[in-house]
């Protein structure tokens, strides 16, 4: 009887294990969040999403990128970990602030803000507020006298139009600045500073820029020799050509855009420099009727203004701009290609390829162009691989470095070099 009843159990338990299997896999789907009743999850990449963050797209222009809700977006960054702002105390805060403002003192708050999050701190608008308050209170009434009155300009898309021209700021000491906007989103395409105002240093720029940036559809200049090649350039590309416009020239006081951005360099980065270098005349260190002194300046002076012109456009590329609902230039340039046909290569030229051609011959040879003498090089390679070695690193600059390495640079150079 008993072997019967135990027969009759392990058939019972044969029939009930595939059910058991059966149901623990339909609890686990029911469980699953890709087997919930409802509309499907929409799909977010996270590489994507921490990047918008990281550019500081607000959780809004976020959402209408992806087709859904503000809060679907605020709970997938809680799901991810992914934090919005970054941890700093108020201390640390105030030291960046400050840091910021001793070296570049005409900033305001958009500035300090683009400065910040090019460095990776991304804090409230409050917070940076109350900073600049409790470091820089005059600086702050004094920003607030200066509030521009703003044009409306429009461009069709990112890469339509893209402004270039040349600043002469410290042309008094040789120093030029070539540099190109796009005029759709502001955001800077290159900044470069030469010892020249030839035609091959503009064009060397533009190139980098193509690089990272795509080929524009047209651009803007003036009727200077040192743009013939970047103008030669366009008009000689497959993708673009005579006839069309590529090529728009005019006066410089007309290139809208361009022209405003050497206003913010000067007072958020050129100052420093413009007032340095008269410092250094009134005290006797710097004659700019001397060689020596000027190639000295230069070699010492190039690197570092180059630098703090990458570090102004990376500011620039995360400042808000109050005419654009506070959206950064960055933030501009993405949406700008997400509400645009990427397919229409005259219109991002993000899948034109690079054009090599001649320029060689048709360099500066134009009346308008300013003549900058380039110096010639006194010392050797070895040399100046060693005077290099010896002067101080220029990450976190001051005042008194730049003065100490000038004066070492100069020292050795009337040592060392004859005219």
């Amino acid at each position: 009887m008993i072997s019967e009843v135990d027969v009759h159990l392990e058939e019972f338990i044969d029939v009930l294990l595939p059910l058991a299997h059966i149901m623990e896999e339909h609890v686990t789907r029911t469980n699953s969040r890709y087997w919930r009743l409802g509309r499907p999850r929409v799909k977010i990449d996270e590489v994507q999403l921490e990047f918008l963050i990281e550019s500081s797209f607000r959780v809004s222009d976020i959402a209408a990128m992806f087709g859904c809700s503000k809060r679907t977006i605020e709970r997938r960054i809680n799901y991810l970990g992914l934090n919005r702002y970054s941890c700093i105390s108020e201390n640390d805060l105030d030291s960046r602030v400050r840091e910021i403002i001793q070296m570049h003192p005409n900033c305001g708050e958009k500035s300090v803000t683009g400065r910040l999050r090019s460095y990776g701190i991304r804090v409230q608008r409050q917070r940076i507020r109350d900073s600049l308050e409790r470091v820089d209170p005059d600086g702050v009434v004094n920003c607030m006298r200066r509030v521009l009155h703003r044009r409306s300009y429009t461009v069709r898309s990112p890469n339509s139009l893209w402004h270039l021209d040349g600043y002469h700021k410290l042309i008094r000491w040789k120093f030029v600045i070539h540099g190109a906007i796009d005029g759709f989103s502001r955001l800077i395409m290159f900044l470069k500073v030469s010892n020249n105002n030839r035609a091959s240093s503009v064009l060397s720029g533009f190139m980098e820029a193509l690089q990272e940036y795509g080929l524009p559809s047209r651009i803007r200049t003036d009727r200077g020799g040192e743009n013939v090649q970047v103008s030669e350039y366009m008009l000689r590309h497959p993708d673009r050509g005579p006839g069309r416009g590529s090529v728009i020239a005019g006066r410089s006081i007309h290139n809208q855009r361009i022209e405003r951005l050497w206003r913010d360099l000067y007072s958020g980065c050129i100052s420093f420099f413009y007032n340095f270098f008269y410092f250094l005349e009134d005290a006797g260190l710097l004659n700019i009727n001397d060689p020596l002194d000027l190639y000295t300046l230069h070699l010492v002076m190039l690197p570092v203004i180059q630098h703090q012109l990458d570090l102004f456009r990376e500011g620039w590329a995360n400042h808000s701009l109050r005419m654009e609902n506070n959206k950064t230039p960055l933030q501009l340039w993405t949406t700008g290609f997400v509400n645009c046909d990427l397919n229409n290569r005259e219109v991002t030229g993000l899948e034109s390829d690079v054009f090599h051609g001649q320029h060689e011959a048709v360099a500066d040879r134009n009346n308008d162009t300013v003549i900058v003498d380039e110096l010639p090089q006194y010392l050797s390679q070895r040399d100046y691989e060693w005077l290099q070695l010896q002067l101080n690193s220029t990450d976190g600059f001051s005042q008194e470095v730049l003065l100490c390495n000038y004066v070492i640079a100069t020292a050795y150079i009337h040592n060392n070099c004859d005219l």
